[in-house]
């Protein structure tokens, strides 16, 4: 499903999403490869409007090219 209130409205709740700093969120979803749209820190969530209910979890390796 998707979620008007989620942080990427267009992209599947509970789809992995980043932020490099205060920018806007960018989808990461399952891509093994990922451009990062910026340089700074980098913050990864879920893409959801509702985070009491989430449980689980991301493993995510971070590699620098």
């Amino acid at each position: 499903r998707k979620a008007d209130n989620s942080p990427i409205p267009s992209a599947p709740v509970g789809a992995l999403i980043g932020r490099i700093g205060n920018d806007a969120p960018f989808g990461i979803g399952n891509q093994t490869v990922v451009r990062a749209p910026a340089s700074g820190v980098l913050y990864l969530g879920v893409n959801d409007d509702h985070l009491p209910d989430n449980r689980g979890q991301f493993r995510v390796r971070i590699g620098v090219r």
